[in-house]
Order: structure tokens, then sequence, then C-alpha cells
């Protein structure tokens, strides 16, 4: 009985996650100026306002030359304008290089001529409004939602469409970061939590806050993400089966705090089965975290989208 219940419920989750995709851009034939180098570093530092539904912010990226080019390609979605682009070549000091960006394409003169293992560091200064998602988790796009108190409830998907529709990078899964730093600062008192260490938050004085995280592994574009509420963390640890401490932690909202404590137990047992199965966790460095979301689940790296009913039903799934 209980497998049938199971296929039933796989069946309904295939058709209703295929009908939703809009199948895009992200992934595909790797462009010959993007195979041309090979990113190490990201630096995402974003400001968002939920009130006019905008981001502000700038994007670092740091490559090594593959093969010689003269132009930096990166991905980014027409719905922002960019601002200004500096570039640094070897660590040499940064310059104002001129740049392109249309069809969803940043192209970055680069100034001088680069050779093979050289080292290109850019920062992309950007502003604008990111596109909504229409049905998260599938439809790229911000979700800016509220909780039952009215209080702000964000988040960002794109596991289809791919991190050029929020930020500059080399949109290609191909290619991932040896790590990246994020800091992104929200209005106060909201709780901004995204992938990897945190590494604390600074009260800006200005009724917003800036919360700091480091990611120390590999990451694909598309699972770098963020959640803002005015969360409430519960925390414990995991043993792994190669014997070392990974840090568990779940951000939620007040209201399901009581109910979440109790599902900690159940992530514990969901560990043991898949460290058994499938071997150690590849991110406990980091931690292993999930997020109060405000859509149904996602698989972004070390912070879970977890959805928002916390509700079983006569079978024990929580949908």
């Amino acid at each position: 009985m209980k497998a049938t219940h199971f296929r039933f419920f796989l069946i309904t989750f295939i058709l209703i996650t295929f009908s939703n995709i809009s199948f895009a851009d992200s992934g595909g034939p790797l462009k010959p100026e993007q195979a041309a180098y090979d990113v190490t570093y990201y630096y995402l530092d974003l400001s968002i306002d939920p009130e006019t539904q905008t981001i502000d912010g700038s994007l670092l990226c740091q490559v090594t030359i593959i093969n010689p080019i003269d132009i930096l390609l990166l991905d980014l979605d027409d719905a922002f304008l960019v601002s200004n682009i500096d570039m640094s070549i070897n660590n040499s000091n940064f310059q104002q290089v001129s740049y392109s960006h249309e069809n969803e394409l940043l192209e970055i003169n680069i100034p001088e001529n680069v050779d093979t293992d050289d080292i290109i560091s850019c920062k992309i200064y950007y502003n604008g409004a990111p596109r909504i998602s229409q049905g998260p988790p599938w439809d790229a796009g911000f979700v800016w939602s509220t909780t039952s108190d009215g209080q702000y409830w964000l988040g960002v998907v794109c596991q289809f469409e791919g991190g050029d529709i929020w930020w500059p990078c080399k949109d290609h899964p191909s290619d991932e970061p040896d790590s990246m730093n994020i800091s992104l600062t929200v209005p106060n008192p909201l709780v901004c939590v995204s992938n990897g260490q945190y590494l604390g938050f600074v009260d800006n004085g200005d009724n917003t806050s800036t919360y700091n995280w480091f990611v120390s592994v590999p990451i694909n574009n598309y699972n770098v993400t963020f959640y803002a509420a005015d969360f409430l963390l519960i925390e414990d640890e995991y043993e792994s089966t190669i014997g070392n401490d990974i840090p568990f932690k779940f951000w939620v909202l007040p209201e399901v705090y009581e109910t979440a404590v109790d599902y900690m137990d159940v992530f514990q047992q969901e560990f043991d089965f898949l460290e058994e199965i499938c071997g150690p966790f590849p991110y406990g460095t980091d931690k292993h975290g999930w997020a109060h979301a405000p859509y149904w689940g996602m698989e972004h790296q070390s912070i879970i989208a977890y959805g928002h009913d916390f509700t079983t039903n006569e079978w024990g799934y929580d949908y």
C-alpha cells in the first residue's frame, strides 16, 4: 500500500513539475569565449530592497586564462543596468574598462593582451528589478512574499535558467568557482540566510543589516541563493560516517518554531540513511542547512529550501 501511495505521489510530482518548466538558456554548448577561461572565485555583494523589489550591488569574479582572449564574456539578464566595470590583470591596480550588455550577454573588453595562466579580476556594478517567479521553484525569479504577520519573506530560484537571472556569472554548469563570498544587505529585522559558512552580520545603523557568508567548496551557479525573513535558528550537529561533526542548522518562522524543533530528529534519521547509501556528505565543512521558504523545496547547496506547510498527511508525508 505504501509503495502504491509513493508511486502515485511520484507520478503526480513529475507531472506538476514538468508542466511548470520553461526551459531556458543555462547550460548548452559552451561559447568559445567562455571556454577560454576558468572561474576560480566570485564575491557577490548586494542590497535587497523588498519595498521597491530591486537589488543593487556588485559582483567580483576572478578567472584564470586558458586560451588568449580580448573580451571576458559573462551572462546577465537584460533586466539589469550595468553602471561600471573595473578590471585588474595579474593583481595590477583596478582600472575602468569598456563593455556592452545586450541579449543577456555582458562583453567586457580586456585592455591588454593576456596569455595562458594570467589572472583577471573583474568587478561589475549593477542594479535593477529582477524578474519575479510566477511558479517557484520551477519558474525562475525572485519571490517577494510576506508572512502571516506582514513581515517580508524573500527568496530566489533559478534551477533551469541559471544564476544570471540575478547576478553576472559564467552561466554554465561545467565551471564552478573554487570558493565564493556572499554579502547580502536587507532591512531589519530580517535575517538573511545563504550558502556556506556564516561569518556574521553588521548592523549598518540605517535600519539595514548585512549578512556575510563564505562557500568553501565549489558551487554551481543555480545553487547560489538566499532566504530572508524574521527567522529563528535551530541548531544541532551530526556525526558523519567519517567521524567529522557537520553543523545542522534550520532557519524557520517564529510561528512554527516548536514544530520545527521536532523535525531535527527526522533530519538526523534521513542523514543516517543517505550517508549509508550515498557516502559522506560532501559539504560538511560548510554546513547542512534548511531554510523555511515561501515556496516548495529546492536542493540549494548547504541551505535547502523547506516548503512552508509543516503538516503531514495520513501517509506521513509533508509535501
